[in-house]
């Protein structure tokens, strides 16, 4: 009888462990999956010979997302069936490797895939080197319906006097860094980067708002954020923008930003009401320059 109880005894213990090491392993994995997998298809030259500008340009919005921290990018350097095609084979098979980039994306749990198209390039030689004029549109597609969720296109500023580089390729290069900033604010915009409200900390002047996320994911002071309302009618999603708010802080793996008093009770109320659903993301900043380094 005494053995018996013992080995009950041993089985709890061991079903005890098994669940929190169950739990623990959720909540790791959890705090891991906050980057949003994206689908980065290459951009499509109008004019084959422009495939150096054309892989220039796909580079450019890759390193927009890595630098941002919040994505995993997953482009055709990502699957050897693709990864084998260089220079201006690439864009002699840019409808396979889009496919194939698509297709990847779906099954890795991707939400956007994002590309687009060089419609032109124009170069003239200057005194003191090469000015470049160009055109490209980029696209955020879902990737689960196919969806066209936004589209943009990005063209040169005003003509400057002094020329872009001492050749083509840096010519180019020094435009598109211009637009950096507005190419990653149209990012921003268009791929929502959803956070955790951890919680709303009162204080003297209003109170502070904790989200989950921080240094590994890139934001910093100055970043913002809006919390929405999420309510559903006639099978349609709605969301009302509750307010909005910036980055105060980073401490660590959070963030705090302060709202004032007058909005501190109703955002409590909604917060702790388990039949309102609210959803926090990440805003595009007009003059934020700290998330997209020029």
């Amino acid at each position: 009888m005494k053995m018996k109880i013992q080995t009950l005894k041993m089985k709890n213990t061991i079903l005890f462990l098994i669940v929190i090491l169950s739990i623990s392993s959720g909540i790791s994995q959890n705090s891991k999956n906050k980057k949003t997998t994206i689908g980065l298809t290459t951009f499509e030259a109008l004019d084959e010979k422009n495939y150096r500008e054309a892989e220039l340009l796909t580079e450019t919005v890759k390193e927009l997302f890595v630098e941002s921290k919040r994505y995993i990018p997953l482009d055709r350097t990502t699957y050897a069936e693709t990864a084998k095609y260089k220079e201006i084979e690439v864009q002699k098979n840019v409808s396979f490797i889009n496919g194939v980039v698509a297709k990847q994306g779906l099954q890795k749990g991707a939400k956007y895939l994002i590309g687009g198209k060089l419609t032109a390039v124009e170069y003239a030689d200057m005194k003191n080197g090469i000015d470049c004029k160009l055109s490209f549109s980029i696209n955020i597609s879902s990737v689960e319906t196919g969806e066209l969720m936004a589209s943009e296109t990005f063209t040169p500023g005003p003509i400057s006097i002094s020329a872009d580089g001492i050749d083509e390729i840096s010519a180019m290069s020094t435009q598109i860094n211009l637009l950096r900033n507005k190419i990653g604010n149209f990012i921003i915009a268009n791929t929502p980067f959803s956070v955790e409200i951890i919680q709303l900390e009162k204080t003297k002047k209003g109170a502070n708002i904790l989200i989950n996320v921080g240094v590994d994911e890139g934001v910093e002071k100055g970043n913002r954020f809006a919390i929405y309302k999420v309510s559903s009618i006639a099978g349609l999603t709605r969301k009302q923008e509750i307010i909005k708010f910036s980055i105060d802080e980073v401490q660590g793996g959070i963030s705090v930003g302060g709202i004032k008093k007058n909005m501190v009770d109703e955002l409590d109320q909604l917060i702790n009401d388990p039949n309102v659903e609210l959803s926090c993301e990440e805003i595009e900043c007009k003059i934020c320059f700290n998330k997209f380094k020029i």
